[in-house]
């Protein structure tokens, strides 16, 4: 079973698309339809494009689902200056993505710029 992201336009009771979209999670099995994640799933009324829908999601993962931690069994270098470092800044919480990045570059406002550059 592979889990699927991407932005789903809303459908209206009538079965038509309503212009709006949330960013989902579903599966490539039928018995998983999509559902919302992140904050699509809280109240969000939708987004204008699915760009938006993907954008807000990625947001909720920088609020919700990131750390900042050292890694003292291996240094890297880091992605803004190439110093090397063994701070890594993570995104995701069942699938992460981890960003090398030095004390000076060590923040929310340097991950927001590398993961928003995916």
């Amino acid at each position: 079973m592979a889990l699927i992201y991407q932005a789903l336009e809303l459908v209206g009771d009538d079965g038509k698309g309503r212009g709006l979209f949330h960013y989902c999670m579903s599966s490539d099995e039928e018995k998983w339809p999509p559902s919302p994640v992140g904050g699509c799933a809280e109240n969000c009324p939708g987004h204008s494009t699915p760009e938006a829908a993907r954008l807000h999601y990625k947001e909720w993962q920088i609020n919700h689902a990131s750390t900042l931690k050292i890694v003292r069994s291996s240094q890297e270098r880091c992605k803004v200056c190439d110093e090397w470092t063994q701070l890594r800044a993570t995104v995701g919480s069942q699938f992460f993505e981890e960003f090398p990045l030095c004390e000076q570059h060590n923040t929310l406002e340097q991950l927001r710029v590398l993961y928003y550059e995916k």
